[in-house]
């Protein structure tokens, strides 16, 4: 048995398996007599960046791996990670070696599953496990109930739970489903009766931060931060419709799985410095807007997502310098949120044709204690339905007597200082800004 992580020298290898497929051991070779080969699952998370760590943690793995041609479940197998909380997403790739015979092969891959709060199934199955893991254990290697696993896995939705542990780390589900991957009989150049795949694990959230910058004289208390029209429940795999199945590639040609195509934009975007930066990136290459949510209903969303509550408030300073005019600065979050689709304005309660968002932020000037200027039920311009991997920031820009907003689209993983969204430290202008809303 071979398993890689990069940079981490620690690992409980727990990948004994049964049934049909059995664990290739460091000395086995790659010419099999029993007429299987080895398969290598090269694991990779769609959106990490190898120049930040981030508090975004993995601790287990689950590989689910169905034969089609058989209508057996081949592997059902948890991969435990012998460090103290996990190690960084940004740690991977992940090599998950095993061996099995050729021929066309679904995957469920999943991370994180005992950090999914009691889950629910948006079918309305009450006779099922309440538990993701309890769930998952209920099907075993050798199983050939094929349809009744893929009916649970595709209908298990939850509310997610994103707060960070007593260190700071935030353990996110990742997903993804592969279908029709193909297992070679022909040996690969150099590699025997090797074959390998490259598979992506998607974060099943939405990240949010907010940068505040004050001009004004005086410092202003932030008393709450809210967002109507984030929804309140996840599937655990994406439904993604037919139209947004595959994804093109302006300028680099083809068309890619949507999962694949998430890991290309990803690290297209993540080039420095910035990839077409004179072009609005995310008009260029388009959303994935073309997926269902569980429990969809065709009436508001009522409740606004709160952000900050009274008991996190935090100040923001006025001008520090009144000779150069440095702003205060404040950057809140990131706060991870489920992804959202409701085609439905809020405040006028008519059908739309893509999602709008409304910003409410409670402020209160600090030093003279009068209530600031009202900034309730704000749209936020340009940001559309928000798939799960989208990193939106929100940069709030306070002047005398106004308040402007605007909203990024950036990489996952990178950081959002003074409104620039930057790469390691360089500073890199970015392409993403939408229009401006005042207020």
């Amino acid at each position: 048995m071979r398993i890689h992580i990069r940079h981490i020298l620690s690992i409980l290898m727990l990948l004994s398996m049964t049934g049909l497929v059995s664990c290739a051991g460091d000395d086995a070779p790659d010419n099999l007599s029993d007429g299987k080969r080895l398969f290598v699952i090269h694991l990779d998370v769609v959106s990490a960046t190898r120049s930040d760590a981030t508090a975004e943690m993995i601790d287990n793995l689950r590989i689910v791996m169905i034969d089609d041609d058989a209508d057996t479940i081949e592997v059902n197998q948890l991969v435990t990670f012998d460090i103290p909380g996990g190690i960084p997403a940004t740690n991977f790739p992940f090599d998950f070696t095993c061996y099995t015979n050729s021929g066309y092969k679904k995957f469920y891959l999943l991370a994180n599953e005992d950090r999914i709060p009691s889950i629910m199934y948006s079918d309305g199955n009450t006779s099922l496990p309440a538990n993701l893991t309890g769930l998952l254990e209920s099907f075993q290697s050798g199983d050939r109930n094929i349809a009744k696993l893929e009916d649970a896995l595709n209908s298990v939705c939850f509310s997610p739970q994103y707060a960070a542990d007593n260190n700071g780390s935030i353990y996110l589900p990742y997903s993804s489903f592969y279908d029709n991957v193909f297992v070679s009989e022909i040996p690969e150049d150099g590699e025997g009766l090797r074959s390998t795949a490259e598979m992506f694990l998607v974060p099943v959230a939405t990240k949010f931060s907010f940068n505040f910058t004050n001009y004004r004289d005086k410092a202003v208390d932030i008393n709450g931060i809210s967002i109507k029209n984030i929804n309140s429940e996840n599937y655990l795999f994406a439904q993604v419709g037919a139209s947004d199945q595959k994804k093109t590639l302006p300028d680099v040609g083809g068309s890619l799985y949507w999962v694949d195509w998430l890991a290309e934009i990803s690290r297209l975007s993540q080039q420095t410095p910035g990839f077409y930066p004179n072009l609005n990136f995310n008009d260029k290459y388009g959303w994935i807007s073309d997926y269902s949510l569980p429990f969809e209903t065709t009436t508001n969303i009522a409740k606004s997502y709160i952000f900050i509550g009274d008991d996190e408030s935090f100040s923001v300073d006025g001008v520090l310098d009144g000779q150069t005019g440095e702003a205060g600065v404040y950057t809140a979050g990131p706060f991870y949120v489920p992804e959202s689709k409701n085609f439905l304005n809020p405040v006028t309660n008519t059908s739309t044709t893509e999602q709008m968002y409304y910003l409410t932020i409670l402020l209160k000037d600090t030093d003279d204690m009068k209530q600031a200027p009202d900034f309730t039920d704000v749209s936020i311009p340009n940001v559309k339905a928000l798939f799960r991997n989208t990193n939106v920031i929100i940069n709030v820009k306070m002047e005398q007597g106004d308040i402007e907003v605007y909203a990024q689209i950036a990489p996952w993983n990178q950081k959002s200082i003074n409104g620039w969204v930057t790469e390691g430290n360089a500073p890199n202008p970015n392409p993403f800004s939408t229009e401006t809303a005042h207020k």
